[in-house]
């Protein structure tokens, strides 16, 4: 069906084009791409590409579209306004211009490249379409924005991230300073597909110039935040929050650099507003205990955990947490069992799997425990559990013989953990008397 719509479409677009021909049949290409008014329409576009030489895009996109409500009949004007949309992610009306752009006229440059992006929308023949657009490049070197066109969607085809790169050096060396969303799109390519986050630090600089919005600063301060550089990346989102002060991810990201710059008092005022704005996000609450983790405060960070799971019994991220206290006994009175159900019970798959249960609580314990965020098993929490467990704490006794055993925040090792299921199994401790007696049936 999406086969027929497809080419469907190729026969519209094309029946649609009604190129201008005089009397011996030669087509009028300069009256497709400028119109009727030819003269004033080569001057609209020169004004328009040279403000967004001066990264003055929004200007541009302000002539453009009271422009083209005058002058509705410019391919060259229809078809700059299509990749102004399509800079600004509005994709959906960037293809309605563009499909605009090709009615006007199929056998241009921008009538040709217009079709090559119709049809990489529809999701048929995209590969095809990509590799036309790199040859209009190559056939049109002068054509600045067909080249900016192509150099945008190597985004989706990571092995030409390289061409992409090469082609956004060729269009800032034509351009004084270049549009906020070409420089955005080239971070993004820079630090994303080819991890040079560095040199896209000085486009997001660049752009938080340019237009100094919510966006620009949360995407400065991350990439900030990337290179460890928090104390920058603070005074960004000091700058995105006076911007937008309602949004909870804002303020999630905000309490983590604040929580890595060690400031934990500030974090958990930076996690608790997120809370506060999105209620039904128990990450906030989660980050916040974390916060009172680091500032010595177990029992009221286990209390956090807890409201986290009462509000979301099925979060991954708070069942995890509150089993890393649990488990290794810090805030709370140490049980296996407990953190073993809260582990299973955050993921329905597992939730009566036996055997595969077991590994799934390692994975989630071990995997929290190498995020930034989270509790240091190995290295905090193991000591605290070893110090209970010396103290004669039945509970924590077992909790240590099975972190031993399984290796959770720890290599495996029976031999630690044997001593702890016997010391266990000595004080009645019902399920290390159980394993115990299994173990030596053996």
């Amino acid at each position: 069906m999406k086969r027929v719509i497809f080419w469907g479409l190729a026969v519209l677009l094309a029946g649609c084009s009604s190129p201008k021909q005089d009397d011996k049949g030669t087509v009028d290409f300069d009256a497709i791409e400028w119109g009727r008014n030819p003269a004033y329409s080569h001057g609209i576009y020169d004004e328009a590409l040279d403000l967004l030489s001066k990264g003055r895009q929004k200007d541009a996109e302000w002539l453009l579209a009271e422009v083209n409500r005058t002058i509705p009949d410019s391919q060259r004007l229809i078809f700059l306004h299509a990749v102004l949309l399509r800079s600004r992610l509005d994709n959906a009306r960037a293809n309605q211009w563009f499909s605009k752009t090709h009615v006007r006229g199929r056998d241009t440059v921008p009538g040709r490249a217009a079709y090559a992006m119709v049809a990489m929308d529809s999701g048929y023949g995209a590969e095809y379409s990509f590799k036309t657009l790199k040859r209009l490049v190559d056939e049109n070197p002068d054509e600045i924005l067909v080249r900016w066109l192509y150099a945008m969607e190597t985004r989706s085809y990571p092995k030409e991230a390289g061409a992409g790169d090469a082609q956004f050096k060729k269009i800032l060396k034509k351009w004084k300073t270049g549009p906020v969303m070409l420089h955005r799109t080239y971070a993004d390519l820079l630090a994303t597909t080819l991890g040079r986050p560095e040199e896209a630090l000085e486009h997001r600089k660049l752009v938080t110039e340019l237009e100094p919005e919510p966006w620009a600063y949360q995407e400065l301060a991350l990439n900030l935040a990337a290179l460890r550089r928090y104390d920058a990346a603070d005074r960004a989102y000091a700058n995105l929050l006076q911007l937008d002060p309602y949004k909870s991810a804002f303020w999630m990201d905000w309490g983590k650099c604040r929580f890595f710059m060690g400031d934990y008092a500030s974090a958990y005022e930076k996690f608790s507003q997120a809370s506060t704005l999105n209620p039904k996000d128990v990450s906030g609450l989660v980050f916040a205990g974390r916060s009172l983790e680091k500032m010595g405060r177990p029992d009221d960070a286990f209390a956090k955990y807890g409201r986290a799971v009462s509000r979301d019994p099925a979060n991954p991220l708070a069942c995890v947490y509150a089993a890393h206290s649990k488990l290794y006994g810090y805030g709370t009175w140490p049980d296996y069992q407990w953190a073993f159900d809260l582990c299973v019970a955050s993921d329905a798959e597992y939730s009566k799997a036996g055997d595969a249960a077991l590994v799934r609580m390692e994975a989630q314990i071990n995997g929290a425990g190498q995020t930034s965020l989270a509790p240091e098993p190995g290295r905090m929490l193991l000591p605290h559990l070893a110090a209970l467990a010396a103290e004669g704490n039945a509970d924590a006794q077992f909790n240590l013989a099975m972190v031993y055993y399984h290796g959770i925040g720890t290599p495996r090792n029976w031999n630690k953990a044997i001593p702890f299921l016997r010391k266990a199994a000595a004080q009645s401790h019902t399920t290390a008397m159980k394993m115990l007696k299994e173990f030596d049936a053996k």
